[in-house]
């Protein structure tokens, strides 16, 4: 019966007397037949253990936990440094540990791509989502640029006020149009604390 000590891999001996945490790095070649997922404790490939030999930790686990984990979080677009999901193991997993994990699902794959560059783009100062309606991609202020800046499909866009490329027009004068537009028709009040405008909702 395998023996777990907070999900580490476990190696009997042949003789089923002693057990060892994993390096496969060093493993010697009758311990592939002997190693056990910590969470499943199904006995793992030899193909298993050289695919997760990357990890710094060596908390090993059979591919069908790591999808399960791993999927689970991309999922619920939890990309943000994902780590092994022991418990308090500070360990980063690897970029290329995460997709060979997940290849075979290409939906997986991109929704966790695009969840990853959103979480880039929300840690970068110096980008922010294209303000252009359904475009996926991204604006970047650039060292020594002005506030104009044009996505990767061509829209033009203020980087400062997130409108349509206004030339040398303040923004200020282009927010205070797009308020006046917006505002006609409408019972609108400004809040004496926060001094936002409220529409008044019947």
């Amino acid at each position: 019966k395998p023996i777990t000590n907070n999900n580490k891999v476990i190696v009997e001996d042949e003789d089923n007397e002693k057990v060892a945490p994993l390096i496969t790095s060093k493993y010697s070649k009758y311990s592939y037949n002997q190693v056990y997922c910590g969470v499943c404790f199904t006995r793992l490939t030899e193909k298993e253990i050289q695919e997760l030999d990357c990890l710094e930790c060596h908390h090993t686990c059979c591919m069908t936990c790591w999808f399960e984990y791993l999927s689970t979080n991309i999922l619920q677009a939890k990309v943000s440094e994902l780590k092994c999901f022991t418990y308090k193991c500070p360990t980063v997993l690897p970029e290329e540990f995460i997709m060979s994990i997940i290849k075979s699902d290409s939906k997986l794959v991109s929704k966790y791509k695009n969840f990853k560059q959103k979480s880039e783009i929300l840690k970068c100062p110096t980008k922010k989502f294209c303000p252009e309606p359904d475009c996926q991609s991204f604006i970047e202020m650039k060292e020594g640029e002005d506030k104009y800046v044009q996505c990767e499909l061509g829209h033009k866009y203020c980087y400062v006020c997130l409108k349509p490329w206004h030339g040398d027009k303040p923004c200020d004068e282009i927010l205070d149009k797009d308020f006046q537009i917006w505002k006609k028709g409408k019972v609108i009040k400004q809040c004496p604390r926060c001094k936002f405008y409220t529409e008044k909702n019947e």
